[in-house]
C-alpha cells in the first residue's frame, strides 16, 4: 500500500517539476526568435508543412473514394 502511494505521489509531482523546469528554456527560445525576426519563418515553414498534408491527405482520401467506388460498381455488376 505504501508503495502506491509513493508511486501515486511521484506521478503527480513529476510533471509540475518538468514543466517548471522548461518554462525558462521555452522564454529564452521564444525570445531569441522574436529578437532575431526568424519566429515569423518558423511559424510560416510550420504552416506550410501543416497545410501540405491537409491538401494531401484530402487528395489521398479522393483516391480512395474513387477505388471504393469503382470496386462496389463491379461487384454490383
Amino acid at each position: 500500500m505504501n508503495g502506491w502511494f509513493l508511486l501515486m505521489i511521484l506521478l503527480f509531482i513529476n510533471p509540475m517539476l518538468t514543466k517548471a523546469q522548461s518554462i525558462g528554456v521555452d522564454e529564452q527560445a521564444g525570445n531569441f526568435l522574436r529578437e532575431s525576426g526568424k519566429l515569423y519563418v518558423v511559424i510560416t515553414v510550420l504552416v506550410t508543412i501543416f497545410v501540405g498534408i491537409i491538401i494531401f491527405l484530402i487528395l489521398q482520401e479522393r483516391k480512395i473514394s474513387k477505388l471504393e467506388k469503382k470496386i462496389k460498381d463491379r461487384e454490383s455488376s
